[in-house]
């Protein structure tokens, strides 16, 4: 299964970089929103507000950027995927994909943020490792839903009305965690709401695991 992961995955990001509209797209989206965000709230912001549109910027750019993830695996090439590799492969490169994409562009939207703002979080190093934890979680709900979605045509529809009410308990923990590091709250538990944000990762992608091969045979 390691081998057919490798594959996939080399497959993937070989894909996107040929690709290079949707990245583009996507980046443009990002700061684009960002810009907008600056212009509204051109004078300065409190740390809530500016951890809150990280976190808002960051949802929309993951549901943009994963809403397509098994756009161009549909019809014959998805019989001959079927025929060369396992679903669980299929469904773990996809993540892995997915995380590492969304990874590197929260990465960007942080660093634009903390200079287009001026503004960072003092404890610069947690906020970093929570917000991985976050996009993480993030991605991998989001392929999920993204591969039931592939199956009806109002695909980024769908995305919506299935992604968001998994999404939101996980963005509520990450949020609170952040607010924490932020000391904006010294009623939040910091290491509850780690562990809730642990328990959704591994209890999306375990779930990931068991079922997409019922959704990828039909």
């Amino acid at each position: 299964m390691f081998k057919e992961i490798r594959i996939l995955l080399t497959k993937d990001i070989l894909s996107e970089v040929k690709q290079k509209n949707n990245i583009s797209i996507i980046l443009l989206y990002s700061l684009t929103t960002i810009f907008l965000i600056y212009m509204l709230f051109i004078s300065a912001i409190d740390t809530a507000t500016w951890n809150a549109l990280f976190w808002i910027v960051s949802l929309f750019a993951a549901t943009t950027a994963i809403s397509k993830s098994f756009a161009f695996d549909s019809g014959s090439r998805q019989l001959y995927m079927y025929s060369l590799a396992s679903p669980q492969a299929i469904i773990i490169a996809k993540i892995i994909f997915n995380c590492l994409f969304m990874v590197l562009l929260s990465a960007l939207n942080l660093i634009v943020f903390i200079i287009i703002f001026n503004k960072a979080p003092g404890n610069i190093i947690g906020y970093s490792l929570v917000s991985l934890l976050g996009i993480i979680g993030i991605s991998i709900v989001m392929t999920m839903v993204s591969a039931i979605a592939n199956r009806t045509n109002n695909n980024f529809l769908l995305m919506s009305v299935l992604g968001f009410p998994i999404i939101i308990p996980l963005l509520l923990s990450v949020t609170k965690a952040c607010n924490a590091l932020l000391n904006l709250s010294t009623e939040i538990s910091l290491a509850f709401n780690i562990f809730i944000i642990l328990f959704l990762i591994i209890a999306s992608a375990l779930l990931s695991f068991i079922l997409f091969p019922y959704i990828w045979r039909e």
